[in-house]
């Protein structure tokens, strides 16, 4: 079993190697992309710290930096399970522990109910009933679940006939990387209620019992900042904040593009890169969105798939769709 002092060897190794790049790995359950390594390693050293110390790593910034990526970038170097649960407005605290199908219990129940009252052969006894609506059949495990305790909520699926939706499983893998994503759609509710979570490193289950953690979890979280978070919670975390580099962003752009489509030229990379940060710099951060790294791909994607002649041509054109989105663009 991998510890968390061989976990941290794995990250050293690769800052000694200076390396540039990092290959996501796609069996975990996303695509098999190149990871751009920030100057300094400040994204390495980033997880290595929330490792070391056993805290959460918060990623503030802006939409389509790749904040998600990081989690994906930590697992890939650790060989650890990824767990992935995207937080929204209508998130619970329990619905990142576990979720009970009152719905499915209610089927059941009248369907039990339709066999009493039918003929002999099919009435079942009084006890097989209660076993068959016994409300741990209907709580089904969620991702802080599956992350504190995989063999636990293994077990708990297949001793109560749950369905087998559990995450991706790396063999041999000693820990998981947890990703709760755009934690800042939810009610301060949520990250209030992680606090205990996280502090006691377990959760009570009704009728199951208490869930601890049996395996290490780096727990990275998200937010695009469109709500405040407790300052409760945010002392409990290690934060990365990530953004556009204003300086030399045509070169950050390019680096960073050209690495997700060698296949594309330079020159192709900084023609759409040199009009991409004019256009940005049109938009006020005051209206609330301004066109960030996932755009400038997207606009590469689809210059990928157009006759090679053609592509210089479209840079213009294509643009628009990924930089008029807000109102103000529409008059």
């Amino acid at each position: 079993m991998t510890t968390l002092v061989q976990a941290d060897q794995k990250f050293e190794n690769l800052i000694e190697k200076k390396a540039k790049y990092f290959s996501l790995n796609g069996g975990l359950g996303f695509d098999t992309i190149q990871h751009v390594l920030e100057h300094n390693y400040q994204d390495i050293w980033a997880i290595r710290t929330a490792l070391s110390c056993g805290r959460p790593l918060l990623l503030r910034g802006d939409p389509g930096l790749g904040k998600s990526q990081i989690a994906r970038l930590a697992a890939s170097i650790l060989g650890w399970r990824f767990v992935i649960q995207t937080v929204d407005a209508t998130s619970t605290c329990q619905d990142l522990c576990w979720h009970e199908d009152a719905i499915a219990r209610l089927a059941e129940a009248q369907i039990q109910g339709a066999l009493q009252a039918g003929d002999d052969d099919q009435r079942q006894s009084h006890a097989e009933v209660i076993a068959r609506l016994a409300p741990q059949r209907f709580i089904k495990p969620e991702s802080l679940w599956w992350s504190f305790d995989w063999e636990g909520a293994c077990k708990h699926c297949e001793a109560n006939e749950l369905p087998p939706d559990q995450p991706p499983h790396i063999e041999g893998s000693s820990g998981t990387v947890l990703l709760l994503d755009e934690i800042d759609k939810a009610d301060t509710d949520v990250p209030n209620g992680l606090l205990d979570v996280f502090g006691h490193g377990g959760f009570n289950v009704p009728h199951v019992g208490r869930i601890i953690k049996k395996t290490p979890v780096l727990v990275v979280i998200t937010t695009n900042e469109e709500r405040v978070l407790p300052a409760a919670f945010l002392r409990r975390c290690v934060v990365y904040k990530l953004s556009v580099p204003e300086e030399n962003l045509v070169t950050w752009l390019v680096e960073r593009g050209h690495v997700h489509f060698p296949q594309l030229s330079i020159d192709l990379c900084e023609q759409a890169a040199d009009s991409f940060v004019q256009q940005r710099g049109q938009r006020s951060v005051v209206e609330g969105w301004r066109p960030s790294l996932a755009e400038y791909l997207d606009l590469l994607r689809v210059l990928d798939q157009q006759k090679p002649e053609e592509r210089q041509h479209l840079v213009e054109q294509l643009m628009t769709y990924f930089v008029d989105k807000q109102a103000s663009d529409l008059q």
